[in-house]
């Protein structure tokens, strides 16, 4: 029996207008959002001022040493080329002193026999 006149309280409610739902009503969320929205920039603000004073110019150096680094190590891949070019005549021209000297014993031998 209550549950029956309390639905009925509740349908006149209703039918009435007493109970209705309407988002055209202020009830704060518009607010809320708005507050939001702005926390959400001024953290938007401090990230990108963070990035240009601390990280940005963090970037540029390693850029800066990135393409140092970049020169150095060409200019070191050229030196061990020459290195390695002049090591090569090295053992070139130490392998015809050799038969330079072979050729000299030979020569030096034949004379010996010679006389």
């Amino acid at each position: 029996m209550k549950r029956l006149v309390l639905l009925t309280i509740i349908c006149i409610n209703f039918s009435f207008g007493y109970g209705t739902f309407s988002l055209s009503g202020a009830d704060g969320i518009v607010q809320a959002f708005q507050d939001l929205d702005k926390e959400i920039e001024q953290q938007n603000n401090e990230l990108i001022q963070k990035y240009e004073s601390e990280i940005q110019p963090l970037v540029n150096e390693i850029n800066a040493l990135t393409k140092a680094n970049e020169v150095l190590l060409k200019k070191i891949q050229a030196l061990e080329k020459n290195r390695l070019l002049n090591s090569e005549n090295e053992i070139f021209l130490l392998e015809q002193e050799l038969n330079l000297l072979g050729n000299e014993a030979n020569i030096n031998a034949e004379k010996v026999a010679d006389e």
